[in-house]
C-alpha cells in the first residue's frame, strides 16, 4: 500500500510539472525600489556620520565652559559654530581653549584657533569656525563627505528628510568632574529626524527690516528652513552672564529666536548644513509660537569658502 501511494505521488508531481511546462511557466523578475525607506539609509549612514563628528569643549584652563557640536573636513581639521568661539579671547588665537571628543576613540584631543584659518570671518561670514588639532599625531580625523549639488543644483529639496546631530550631556555632573573622561563619546551625540520646510530662509516677515541683528547677509542668503526639535545651544544655556560673548550675541536680546547647535546630513551620511537659529515665542500668549522651526546655512557655501582659503 505504501508503494502505491509512494508511486501515485511521484506520478502526481511529474503531471504538474509537465503541465507546467506545457503552458510555458518563465520566471518572473520584479524591481524594488528602496529609496523611500528612509530609516534603513539613515541607519547604514549613521556609523559614518558620527565617525566625522567631534564633541568640542571650550576650556580656559581645566574648567569646562560649555559644551559644542563640531564636524571633521580634514584629517587635523573641524568646524564650528559661530558661537563656539567667545570674541573677547581671539586676541590670544594660537592658546589651548578647547578640547575635543571623537567617537569610537578614547580621550580627549587639544584644538586651537588660528587666525589664518579664520580670516575668511570679516568679508564672508557663513556662522562657521575652524579649528585644528594642537598635536596631529593625537589622533587621525575622518572628513565629513560633503553633499554634492543634485539635479536642481542645490543640495537640498523641498520637503527632504535629513537629519541632525547635536549635543546632549549625560548628566550635569560631567562638568570639571574626571569620571567624565570615561564616559563614551557616543552618550554626548543626540541625533534627530529633521525636513527641509523651505529651500530659503523662511522667517514670516521681511527680513531686510525685520530681522534679528547679529545674522550677516551672506548668512542669511545661504540658508535654508528646517524643521525638528533642535535643542538650545549649550552656551546659551549655561553661560549666561558670563563675559564670554560670542557673535551672535545680538540674539541674546531677542525672545523670538534662541542659538542651536546642529550639524545636519542627508540620508547617504552627506553634510548639507549647520543648523545655527530656532523660531520661538517670548509673549505671553504664545501668538508668534512656531514649533520646530530652524535655520541652517548650507554645507554648499560652507565647502566653497572652506576652498577659496585652500583649507580644503
Amino acid at each position: 500500500m505504501k508503494i502505491k501511494f509512494k508511486l501515485f505521488v511521484s506520478l502526481a508531481i511529474l503531471l504538474t510539472l509537465a503541465l507546467l511546462a506545457f503552458t510555458g511557466c518563465k520566471p518572473e523578475e520584479r524591481n524594488y525600489n528602496l529609496d523611500g525607506i528612509g530609516s534603513v539609509v539613515i541607519s547604514d549612514a549613521m556609523e559614518d556620520v558620527l565617525s566625522s563628528c567631534v564633541v568640542v569643549e571650550v576650556v580656559p584652563g581645566n574648567f569646562t565652559y560649555y559644551y559644542s557640536m563640531g564636524v571633521a573636513i580634514s584629517e587635523d581639521k573641524i568646524i564650528v559654530p559661530r558661537q563656539t568661539i567667545p570674541l573677547n579671547k581671539l586676541n590670544l588665537p594660537e592658546i589651548n581653549y578647547y578640547k575635543g571628543r571623537v567617537y569610537n576613540t578614547k580621550g580627549r584631543f587639544d584644538f586651537v584657533y588660528k587666525t589664518e584659518d579664520n580670516n575668511f570671518a570679516r568679508n564672508n561670514d557663513y556662522g562657521f569656525n575652524v579649528l585644528t588639532l594642537k598635536d596631529k599625531n593625537s589622533v587621525k580625523l575622518k572628513p565629513v563627505k560633503f553633499a554634492k549639488n543634485n539635479d536642481t543644483t542645490d543640495i537640498v529639496k523641498l520637503g527632504q528628510m535629513i537629519f541632525g546631530v547635536e549635543v546632549i550631556v549625560p548628566d550635569s555632573r560631567v562638568y570639571n568632574n574626571s569620571s567624565s573622561l570615561d564616559i563614551p563619546t557616543a552618550e554626548y551625540f543626540k541625533t534627530i529626524p529633521v525636513l527641509v520646510s523651505s529651500k530659503s530662509m523662511m522667517t514670516g516677515v521681511d527680513i531686510m527690516s525685520n530681522h534679528p541683528n547679529g545674522i550677516p547677509a551672506e548668512m542669511m542668503a545661504a540658508s535654508f528652513t528646517t524643521q525638528g526639535y533642535f535643542n538650545k545651544s549649550d552656551y546659551d544655556t549655561y553661560v549666561t552672564g558670563l563675559d564670554f560673548k560670542h557673535g551672535f550675541e545680538a540674539i541674546d536680546k531677542n525672545d523670538n529666536y534662541v542659538l542651536t547647535n546642529n550639524m545636519l546630513f542627508n540620508t547617504a551620511g552627506e553634510f548639507v548644513g549647520i543648523n545655527y537659529l530656532r523660531r520661538v515665542d517670548g509673549t505671553d500668549s504664545n501668538e508668534h509660537i512656531v514649533a520646530g522651526i530652524g535655520y541652517a546655512v548650507r554645507s554648499s557655501n560652507i565647502k566653497a569658502v572652506l576652498q577659496s582659503k585652500q583649507i580644503i
